[in-house]
């Protein structure tokens, strides 16, 4: 995994000094190894809310096998992932879910939700869900806002890159319920990572 990271260090370095100053902070902050990890090493897989890819990269860059697919509504940050990934043979970027008719082995969603009000937190849940192969799995990261004090680390984060009225935390008790009254079952991971709190698997 080291010479990946090495790998995708060099790539991200191409974009410029802010686009790599935030996938090293992100590399920090994220524990993308163990997510890798918990990844189907084929088939097709989605990365819902990928911003400039980087973990749809790693994805694609750790096994040959997967089909990567990296969504986000944010047009330059696609067109990031999408420079670093130029010749990836096994990695697509697209603006919107619409734009595939696919079903996924996997679905990743890492800090995506809390940026998304809550009423729409559940349909695109519900979405995401009908684009699920049988026995495939929904795999969330988020933060947990009854945990302190790394509730209150992300939540500065947060505030400061997206401003207070686009944050829509939940407990991890919120999540496993919502997702219990959609039909999933719930298995849940640690994570001591800094500013996240718990690894949410659903399967």
């Amino acid at each position: 995994m080291d010479d990946i990271y090495s790998e995708l260090k060099k790539r991200y370095k191409k974009l410029g000094f802010f686009s790599y100053l935030y996938f090293i902070i992100r590399w920090q902050l994220v524990n993308f190894n163990k997510i890798e990890k918990l990844i189907s090493k084929s088939g097709n897989i989605l990365d819902f809310g990928c911003g400039i890819g980087i973990l749809s990269n790693l994805l694609a860059l750790t096994s040959k096998e997967r089909k990567v697919v990296g969504i986000d509504n944010n047009r330059k940050a696609i067109m990031k992932g999408e420079k670093v990934g130029k010749d990836i043979e096994n990695i697509n970027f697209i603006n919107s879910i619409n734009k595939t008719e696919k079903k996924f082995k996997d679905i990743i969603l890492i800090d995506v939700l809390h940026h998304i009000p809550y009423k729409k937190q559940k349909e695109i849940l519900i979405n995401l869900k009908e684009r699920l192969d049988i026995n495939g799995k929904l795999i969330i990261q988020d933060i947990d806002k009854n945990s302190f004090p790394k509730y209150l680390i992300g939540y500065l984060i947060d505030v400061i890159r997206c401003g207070r009225k686009n944050i829509f935390y939940r407990s991890k008790n919120q999540f496993i319920s919502l997702l219990k009254e959609l039909g999933f079952k719930v298995r849940i991971l640690s994570n001591n990572r800094i500013a996240h709190i718990t690894f949410i698997v659903y399967e």
